[in-house]
C-alpha cells in the first residue's frame, strides 16, 4: 500500500510505502523510551495509558511483556486516580490535583497532573509533579495570583519543550531525506523502511505544530521566519504567508531596550535557550505581553540551523494582575483607594516632607453619626447610595493634589497638604465646609434622609512623625468629636490619647471579664406606692475592674461598640434566673426580677437565650421582667411585633424603660405587648418644683393609667418626690430613697422585713 502526505511548513509531498504498521509500532516504542526519561521536577513523572485504560508506561508499574489494564493493579489509590484521569481525558483533558500516599507515609501529599490526549496513536499523557519542589523557586516564572498558576506554567514548560522537540525533528528528518534520496537505488527495501519512520515521525510533529495552542515561529541560521503555526496567527494577526522570510523585528512593540536584547542574544549564544516576557505588537497595533521561550536546533556539526520560538498572549493575566490590584488598593462601591493605599500616601508624603524640610499636612478621619440605623432599618442598598453620596461630596471638595478615601464602612479619610503656616486653618475650614455639605440631605427614590459627620484631625509633624501614628491619633480624635455629641470635628490632642489609652485598657479587661468571672449583680429593690411592700427587684451588673469597682455607664457603651454586650447580656439574664431561682426554693418571697436588654440583644436570638435560661435554672417566666429601651424597639416594628408576642406567650413581662427620651409614640404603646412603663430619671429629678417635669411625668401617669399599664419611676431620692409621685398614682418607685442596689443576701433581709410589715 502507499500514502501521500502534504506538510504544508516545508511545502512537502511526502510519500510512504509498505510496514506503516511496523514502523509506527516502532516509533511508539521510541517514544515510550523517551517519556520514561522524562522527569518533572526531582520525584514527577510521565504516565501513559490507551484510551481503554491498559498501561503503556507508569514509573510505578513493572513493565512486563503483556499489557495490564489499570483494573488488574493490586494498587487501589493507583486504581482509583487512573480511573479519574481517564474521566478528564475524555472531557478534553486537564487540571487535576489530588492527595497521594508515598510508601510507608500515613500523611497525604497535594499532587497536580495535567492530563492530555494524543489522538494519532489513542494515547492518554498524564504528566505529575509535586507543587512543593524546589525547582519551582528556581524555574523564572512570574508568581501569580492563583495558587497554582506557577505550577502549572511548570508543567506548561514541559510540554513546550516537548513541542519544541517535536518540531525539531521536522528539520532533522529533512536532512534524513535529502540524504535517503541520495542513496536509494541500491538499498531500496531499507530506505523504504526507513522512510516510512520518517514520515510517521513528521506526522506527528505536524500535528503538535498544527494544533499547538501556543505560537510557534521558526527561522533560519540568519533569523527570518521559515514557519509559523496557525496559533501564531490567531496572536500576532498575521498570516503565515505574509511573514515568511522576514525578521521577526517587525512584531517588536519598541518597549524593550536594547540592554533586553542582548541578554536575550547573549543567552541564545551560551545556553542554547532563553525564556521570559517580552511586549510585541500585533498586527492591528495592539501591544500585548508574551511569554516566551525560544530554543536553538544544531545540526550534527553543531552549527546553528534554526530558531524555534513558542508563545503565548498573557494578556489577559495582566488584565488579571491589575484587577486584583485596583481591588487591593480601592474601594470597589464608591472608586475611592482603602485604607492600605491611603496609608502608603501619607508614609510617602512624610518621605517628601522630610526631605524638602518637614513640610506639614493633615489627617482627617469621618465617620457618619449613626448610619447604622439607616443600614438596619432602610437595607444596605440605601446605605449604599448615601455611601456613594457622601464620596461624590468629599471629591468635589478637596483640590486634586489631597486625597480621599473610604477606609471603613462608614469612614473616610482626606490627606490634606497646604502650605506650613496654614495647615490648621486650612484643616478647621475644610471641616466646616465637609459638615455643612454632608449634613445636606441625601435622596434615595421617594427618602429623604440626613447625615451629619464626626471628624478628627490630627497634624504632622506635631501629632506624630508615622504613618501609624498619625493614623492612630486622628481615630483618637474622632472618638473624641464622637463624645462631644457628633456633628463636629475635635483636633488631637496628648489627653485624648491618654484616654483613648486608658479606653484600650478597658476594652482589653472587658474582652477577658467573663473568663474570669469578675462580673457580679447587685440587686435594687422596687417598692409599691400603695403598701410599702417589696414588689420585686432590679438586677444590675457591676464590674470590679484593676481592683476598683466600674460604674456601669462606663463600661456597657464600649462594650455595645465594640460587640461584647451579647455574651454580658446572655451572662446577666442567666444569673439572675438562677439567683431567682434559688430564692424560690429558699423560700424568698421575690414577685419579679427585671433584666435590662441591650438594643444590640433585641433579635430573634433573644428569643432562644430566654428559653434556655428558663429551662436550664428553672426560672417560672411570669416572674421575669425584660427591660428594652424605645430606641431598640422602634428599629423594626414587624420584628419587634413578632419577638414581643413570643415572649408575652413565654409569660415573660416587658417594661419599657427611659420612656419620653427616646422616639415615643403612643401608637406603638398601643400595638406592641408592653405590661410597664418605666419613667426616667431625668424627668423626677425635677420634681416637685420644676414645672416641666411636672408636666412630662403627669402626662407619662395619665397615658400609663388609660393604658392599663403598670409605671415604675426610677432614681427617686427625697420624700418630695415620693410623695408627689404617690400622690399623682404612680405604682412603683425605686431609687436611693428607698435602697442602694444590694447583694443577694442584703435583699433577702430587706423582703423580710418587707413582708413583716
Amino acid at each position: 500500500s502507499s500514502d501521500l502526505k502534504y506538510f504544508e511548513p516545508m511545502d512537502w509531498v511526502i510519500g510512504a510505502g509498505d510496514y506503516l504498521e511496523i514502523a509506527q509500532q516502532e516509533i511508539q516504542a521510541k517514544a515510550l523510551q523517551r517519556v520514561a526519561s522524562m522527569n518533572i521536577g526531582q520525584r514527577g513523572a510521565f504516565t501513559v495509558l490507551d484510551k481503554a485504560g491498559y498501561i503503556l508506561y507508569s514509573p510505578t508499574i513493572e513493565a512486563s511483556a503483556e499489557r495490564q489494564h489499570y483494573t488488574q493493579v493490586e494498587n487501589l489509590a493507583f486504581r482509583s486516580l487512573m480511573r479519574e484521569m481517564l474521566l478528564i481525558s475524555q472531557k478534553g483533558g486537564g487540571f487535576s490535583e489530588y492527595d497521594w500516599f508515598e510508601n510507608g507515609n500515613d500523611e497525604s501529599i497535594t499532587k497536580l497532573a495535567l492530563v492530555k490526549d494524543f489522538e494519532p496513536w489513542g494515547w492518554v499523557v498524564i504528566a505529575d509533579m509535586y507543587p512543593d519542589e524546589d525547582q519551582i523557586e528556581h524555574a523564572g516564572w512570574l508568581a501569580l495570583s492563583s495558587p497554582y498558576v506557577s505550577y502549572i506554567k511548570q508543567i506548561s514548560g514541559v510540554t513546550i519543550a516537548v513541542i519544541i522537540l517535536l518540531v525539531g525533528l521536522v528539520w532533522r528528518y529533512r536532512l534524513a531525506l535529502i540524504k535517503l534520496q541520495q542513496g536509494v537505488s541500491s538499498q531500496a527495501s531499507d530506505a523504504q523502511l526507513a522512510f516510512s519512520r520518517t514520515r510517521q515521525e513528521l506526522d506527528i510533529a505536524a500535528c503538535v505544530f498544527d494544533t499547538s495552542r501556543e505560537g510557534i515561529m521558526v527561522t533560519d541560521a540568519d533569523n527570518l521566519i521559515v514557519a509559523t503555526n496557525p496559533a501564531f496567527t490567531k496572536i500576532t494577526g498575521y498570516e503565515q504567508s505574509s511573514v515568511l522570510g522576514k525578521n521577526p523585528r517587525f512584531l517588536s512593540s519598541g518597549q524593550q531596550t536594547s540592554e533586553f536584547y542582548r541578554a536575550l542574544w547573549s543567552s541564545l549564544a551560551v545556553f542554547d535557550q532563553w525564556q521570559g516576557e517580552i511586549w510585541n505588537r500585533t498586527k492591528q497595533g495592539d501591544i500585548y505581553l508574551q511569554q516566551m521561550a525560544i530554543s536553538v536546533f544544531r545540526d550534527d556539526q553543531k552549527r546553528i540551523k534554526n530558531y524555534i520560538a513558542t508563545f503565548s498572549d498573557r494578556s489577559e493575566h495582566v488584565l488579571a494582575e491589575q484587577q486584583l490590584k485596583y481591588l487591593a488598593e480601592y474601594d470597589d462601591l464608591t472608586g475611592l483607594p482603602n485604607r492600605r493605599l491611603l496609608h502608603d500616601r501619607v508614609k510617602q508624603y512624610i518621605d517628601l516632607s522630610e526631605q524638602r524640610g518637614m513640610q506639614k499636612f493633615s489627617l482627617l478621619f469621618i465617620d457618619l453619626d449613626r448610619f447604622k440605623n439607616i443600614n438596619d432599618s432602610l437595607g444596605h442598598n440605601v446605605g449604599d447610595v448615601v455611601l456613594k453620596q457622601i464620596a461624590e461630596r468629599l471629591n468635589s471638595i478637596v483640590r486634586d493634589v489631597d486625597s480621599v478615601a473610604r477606609i471603613g464602612g462608614d469612614e473616610f479619610a482626606i490627606l490634606l497638604t497646604v502650605r506650613r503656616e496654614e495647615v490648621l486653618s486650612a484643616a478647621a475650614n475644610l471641616s466646616e465646609r465637609l459638615m455643612k455639605s454632608l449634613s445636606a440631605p441625601i435622596y434615595s427614590d421617594d427618602l429623604e434622609l440626613t447625615v451629619t459627620p464626626s471628624i478628627g484631625i490630627t497634624l504632622f509633624p506635631d501629632d506624630g512623625n508615622t504613618a501609624d501614628t498619625l493614623f492612630r491619633n486622628a481615630d483618637t480624635a474622632l472618638y473624641h468629636a464622637k463624645e462631644q455629641g457628633r456633628n463636629n470635628y475635635q483636633f488631637y490632642s496628648v489627653e485624648m490619647n491618654e484616654k483613648a489609652s486608658s479606653r484600650l485598657r478597658v476594652e482589653h479587661g472587658l474582652r477577658q471579664a467573663l473568663e474570669h468571672q469578675e462580673f457580679f449583680l447587685a440587686y435594687q429593690p422596687l417598692y409599691s406606692l400603695i403598701d410599702g411592700r417589696v414588689t420585686g427587684c432590679e438586677a444590675l451588673i457591676r464590674w470590679k475592674h484593676e481592683g476598683k469597682p466600674m460604674p456601669p455607664a462606663e463600661f456597657i457603651p464600649l462594650a455595645e461598640e465594640v460587640g461584647l454586650i451579647n455574651g454580658i447580656g446572655d451572662w446577666v439574664l442567666n444569673e439572675a434566673c438562677r439567683q431567682g431561682a434559688y430564692w424560690r426554693e429558699a423560700g424568698v418571697d421575690i414577685p419579679c426580677i427585671s433584666v435590662n436588654v441591650s438594643g444590640a440583644q433585641f433579635k430573634e436570638s433573644l428569643l432562644t437565650t430566654v428559653t434556655r435560661a428558663l429551662e436550664k435554672t428553672g426560672f417560672p417566666g411570669e416572674s421575669l421582667v425584660l427591660e428594652l429601651t424605645e430606641t431598640a424597639l422602634m428599629l423594626d416594628t414587624a420584628k419587634t411585633e413578632r419577638i414581643l408576642l413570643t415572649l408575652q406567650k413565654m409569660g415573660v413581662r416587658i417594661a419599657l424603660d427611659d420612656f419620653g427620651t427616646g422616639y415615643s409614640s403612643l401608637a406603638y404603646l398601643k400595638r406592641f405587648p408592653i405590661d410597664k412603663l418605666k419613667i426616667d430619671r431625668a424627668f423626677i429629678d425635677g420634681l416637685p418644683h420644676d414645672s416641666d417635669d411636672k408636666a412630662i411625668t403627669a402626662s407619662i401617669l395619665d397615658v400609663s393609667r388609660h393604658l392599663g399599664l403598670e409605671t415604675v419611676a426610677e432614681g427617686v431620692e427625697t420624700q418630695e418626690q415620693a410623695a408627689y409621685l404617690t400622690a399623682n398614682g404612680c405604682d412603683v418607685a425605686q431609687g436611693y430613697f428607698y435602697s442602694y442596689p444590694l447583694s443577694p443576701d442584703e435583699l433577702e433581709t430587706v423582703i423580710s422585713k418587707s413582708n413583716a410589715i
